[in-house]
């Protein structure tokens, strides 16, 4: 399994991704990225927690902030 941690910027774009093989390392890196504080003018329009098991092309979302709302 593949673990991703990003935010999600307008126009689709997206940030540098965590990428890893291990839970506990997304996990974290998930809790350290969930904590952080945005400045109302510099804030994504979200945070993405997704997992890609094998070859499936598919991610799974596992959770996702929306700032938008």
């Amino acid at each position: 399994m593949t673990y991703r941690i990003y935010a999600r910027w307008p126009e689709g774009k997206v940030s540098d991704k965590t990428t890893t093989e291990s839970r506990s390392v997304a996990d974290f890196a998930w809790a350290e990225l969930s904590k952080k504080r945005w400045k109302e003018n510099n804030r994504p329009e979200g945070l993405t927690f997704t997992f890609r098991e094998g070859d499936k092309k598919k991610p799974v979302q596992i959770d996702y902030v929306n700032f938008t709302s």
